[in-house]
Protein backbone atom coordinates (compact mmCIF):
# COMPACT_ATOMS: atom_id res chain seq x y z
CA UNK A 1 0.00 0.00 0.00
CA UNK A 2 1.26 3.47 -0.79
CA UNK A 3 1.09 6.41 1.59
CA UNK A 4 -1.49 8.02 -0.69
CA UNK A 5 -3.68 4.92 -0.48
CA UNK A 6 -3.33 4.87 3.30
CA UNK A 7 -4.29 8.54 3.43
CA UNK A 8 -7.33 8.01 1.21
CA UNK A 9 -8.68 5.08 3.23
CA UNK A 10 -7.94 6.80 6.55
CA UNK A 11 -9.78 9.93 5.44
CA UNK A 12 -12.76 7.88 4.34
CA UNK A 13 -12.97 6.21 7.75
CA UNK A 14 -12.35 9.28 9.92
CA UNK A 15 -14.66 11.54 7.93
CA UNK A 16 -17.38 8.93 8.33
CA UNK A 17 -16.69 8.73 12.06
CA UNK A 18 -16.85 12.54 12.26
CA UNK A 19 -20.36 12.35 10.79
CA UNK A 20 -21.35 9.49 13.10
CA UNK A 21 -20.26 10.37 16.62
CA UNK A 22 -22.37 7.52 17.98
CA UNK A 23 -19.81 5.05 16.61
CA UNK A 24 -17.26 4.18 19.28
CA UNK A 25 -15.41 1.34 17.50
CA UNK A 26 -14.28 0.60 13.97
CA UNK A 27 -16.23 -2.66 14.33
CA UNK A 28 -19.40 -0.58 13.98
CA UNK A 29 -18.40 0.89 10.61
CA UNK A 30 -20.46 -0.11 7.57
CA UNK A 31 -19.35 -3.57 6.45
CA UNK A 32 -17.87 -2.39 3.13
CA UNK A 33 -15.75 0.20 4.93
CA UNK A 34 -14.60 -2.20 7.63
CA UNK A 35 -13.61 -4.71 4.93
CA UNK A 36 -11.06 -2.15 3.69
CA UNK A 37 -9.31 -1.96 7.07
CA UNK A 38 -9.94 -5.29 8.78
CA UNK A 39 -6.56 -6.82 7.87
CA UNK A 40 -4.49 -3.78 8.86
CA UNK A 41 -2.56 -3.50 12.10
CA UNK A 42 -4.93 -1.84 14.57
CA UNK A 43 -7.57 -1.70 11.80
CA UNK A 44 -5.71 1.38 10.61
CA UNK A 45 -3.94 2.05 7.30
CA UNK A 46 -1.57 4.44 9.08
CA UNK A 47 -0.58 1.83 11.66
CA UNK A 48 -0.09 -0.61 8.81
CA UNK A 49 2.44 1.80 7.28
CA UNK A 50 4.15 3.26 10.32
CA UNK A 51 3.95 0.35 12.77
CA UNK A 52 3.60 -2.79 10.63
CA UNK A 53 4.89 -5.11 13.37
CA UNK A 54 2.13 -3.89 15.71
CA UNK A 55 4.67 -3.11 18.44
CA UNK A 56 2.92 -0.50 20.55
CA UNK A 57 5.09 -0.99 23.61
CA UNK A 58 8.68 -0.49 24.75
CA UNK A 59 8.81 3.12 23.60
CA UNK A 60 8.01 2.25 19.98
CA UNK A 61 7.22 5.35 18.07
CA UNK A 62 5.27 5.63 14.85
CA UNK A 63 7.68 8.03 13.20
CA UNK A 64 6.14 9.68 10.16
CA UNK A 65 2.51 9.18 11.13
CA UNK A 66 0.49 12.32 10.38
CA UNK A 67 -1.16 12.06 13.79
CA UNK A 68 2.31 12.71 15.25
CA UNK A 69 1.68 10.75 18.39
CA UNK A 70 4.30 8.41 19.78
CA UNK A 71 1.64 5.82 19.20
CA UNK A 72 -2.11 5.66 19.47
CA UNK A 73 -2.27 3.59 22.63
CA UNK A 74 -0.88 6.49 24.68
CA UNK A 75 -3.61 8.16 26.71
CA UNK A 76 -2.80 11.59 25.30
CA UNK A 77 -3.10 10.54 21.67
CA UNK A 78 -5.89 11.85 19.47
CA UNK A 79 -7.09 8.30 18.93
CA UNK A 80 -7.34 7.62 22.69
CA UNK A 81 -9.16 10.91 23.18
CA UNK A 82 -11.71 9.75 20.58
CA UNK A 83 -11.90 6.21 21.94
CA UNK A 84 -12.26 7.14 25.62
CA UNK A 85 -15.16 9.56 25.29
CA UNK A 86 -18.34 8.42 27.07
CA UNK A 87 -21.42 7.14 25.32
CA UNK A 88 -24.46 9.38 25.12
CA UNK A 89 -25.31 12.59 23.33
CA UNK A 90 -22.53 14.69 24.87
CA UNK A 91 -19.90 12.02 24.24
CA UNK A 92 -21.16 11.50 20.71
CA UNK A 93 -20.77 15.19 19.93
CA UNK A 94 -17.26 15.26 21.40
CA UNK A 95 -16.36 12.04 19.58
CA UNK A 96 -17.49 13.55 16.28
CA UNK A 97 -15.29 16.60 16.93
CA UNK A 98 -12.32 14.40 17.85
CA UNK A 99 -12.81 12.33 14.69
CA UNK A 100 -13.00 15.53 12.63
CA UNK A 101 -9.69 16.68 14.15
CA UNK A 102 -8.09 13.36 13.26
CA UNK A 103 -9.45 13.67 9.70
CA UNK A 104 -8.16 17.25 9.51
CA UNK A 105 -4.64 16.18 10.51
CA UNK A 106 -4.64 13.32 8.03
CA UNK A 107 -6.00 15.62 5.31
CA UNK A 108 -3.22 18.14 5.93
CA UNK A 109 -0.59 15.41 5.57
CA UNK A 110 1.29 15.50 2.28
CA UNK A 111 2.85 12.07 1.90
CA UNK A 112 5.85 11.49 -0.27
CA UNK A 113 5.12 9.85 -3.60
CA UNK A 114 7.09 6.68 -2.88
CA UNK A 115 5.75 3.58 -1.15
CA UNK A 116 6.15 3.18 2.57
Amino acid sequence: MTKEEAKEISLEVWRYLAEHGEIKSNLALPEAMFEKIKNFVGWCPLCELFNPDGNYHDGHNCSGCPLDDDNCINNGSLFKQWENLPRGESGNEQRAKAAAEIARKIGAWEPEENNA
